[in-house]
């Protein structure tokens, strides 16, 4: 009897370190996922803000090459009405 009582003790000892170690194991399962959650959200924001700015970037280009077809054109402008002026002079 005091074998069997010593082997269930022992065993009752052993199932109790296991049962820890799963435990702490679970623990460390759910911090990686929060942790991972965590960087994905990051991830998204910092995808959703270049995003932003790429746009931003795009309607700055589209904005600076219409100004530059406007001084262009307005400049065209005006050397055709120089030479033409100067051809009406001669």
């Amino acid at each position: 009897m005091a074998t069997e009582k010593k082997q269930s003790t022992g065993y009752e000892v052993w199932k109790k370190m296991v049962d820890e170690q799963l435990a702490k194991l679970e623990t460390a399962g759910e911090e990686m996922e929060r942790y991972g959650r965590q960087a994905a959200e990051q991830a998204t924001a910092a995808i959703d803000e270049m995003s932003r700015l790429l746009k931003d970037q795009l309607e700055h280009t589209f904005q600076l090459a219409r100004q530059w077809r406007k001084i262009g054109t307005d400049a065209a402008h005006r050397a055709a009405e120089t030479v033409g002026s100067f051809m009406q002079a001669r």
